[in-house]
């Protein structure tokens, strides 16, 4: 009797999506099934205990305002696929054209009254919670950046300049800014 051969199993590809190397640099990522999911900035923060639950609350609900205002923009455009098919909606008869003064939107206009009250504040805040730069990332944008090597000439990372004291502003910066945020 002839020996039965034994199948050759096919060799195991991951087949999620993986972030590029820039996206890994600007953020950490956790594993969602197929692909992966980013972490907010602000629970990175979070669990480092650099901000509180209060302030973590006051970001996050700016976060998701914002983000409300930007698909509620995008699906009100003049644009937009639906619109720009002829398809208006109920209450548009015409070709989807929807005047400038019907655009703003609830989250709109709470975005809108959130960044005046913050008032120069806004930008840390928006980047942070809303573009999820790291602190590092906003430094480096507001006041430049240097190289740093270790101790055998390898690159390391960009830093940036006078490092300890742009970190320890920008935190304190982003805490006030969490503080005049009300919902």
């Amino acid at each position: 009797m002839a020996r039965r051969r034994s199948k050759k199993k096919a060799a195991q590809v991951d087949k999620r999506i993986a972030p590029t190397l820039e996206q890994m640099l600007a953020g950490d990522f956790v594993s969602a099934g197929m692909a992966y999911s980013r972490i907010a900035v602000i629970d990175t923060m979070l669990k480092r205990g650099q901000i509180t639950e209060r302030q973590h609350a006051a970001l996050g609900y700016y976060r998701d305002q914002a983000s409300q205002a930007e698909d509620d923009a995008k699906r009100m455009s003049v644009m937009a696929p639906e619109k720009a098919m002829g398809g208006g909606g109920k209450g548009h008869p015409i070709g989807g054209y929807i005047p400038a003064d019907y655009c703003d939107s609830p989250a709109t206009l709470e975005t809108a009254r959130i960044e005046r009250d913050l008032g120069i504040l806004a930008p840390i805040a928006n980047a942070i919670a809303v573009q999820d730069m790291s602190l590092s990332q906003w430094c480096i944008q507001q006041y430049g950046g240097r190289e740093r090597y270790d101790g055998k000439g390898r690159f390391v990372a960009i830093v940036p300049n006078f490092e300890k004291r742009a970190m320890e502003t920008a935190l304190v910066e982003l805490k006030f800014a969490a503080g005049r945020i009300v919902r």
